[in-house]
């Protein structure tokens, strides 16, 4: 799904955990799939990523995060830790 232009889309562009929910509400989620979310910076940095939960069907990546770090939360969607 492509939300670029989805006007509440600015409310998650600085993201942390704790806008996860709405992110999903406002943005949307398709349950049986992991939903990557690109936004501008995740806790901080362009270049971080969060998973938030292992085990979830959601991924955060900040606008700068390579697909290196996109394996690596869909790692945490697998059960898998660090």
């Amino acid at each position: 799904i492509d939300a670029t232009n989805d006007p509440d889309a600015p409310n998650y562009y600085e993201f942390t955990c704790s806008k996860r929910n709405g992110i999903e509400a406002d943005i949307g989620n398709v349950a049986g799939q992991i939903n990557v979310y690109y936004v501008q910076t995740v806790d901080g940095s362009t270049s971080r990523g969060q998973s938030c939960q292992v085990g979830s069907n959601f991924s955060a990546l900040g606008a700068n995060a390579g697909v290196e770090l996109q394996s690596h939360e869909i790692g945490h969607n697998l059960y898998l830790f660090h």
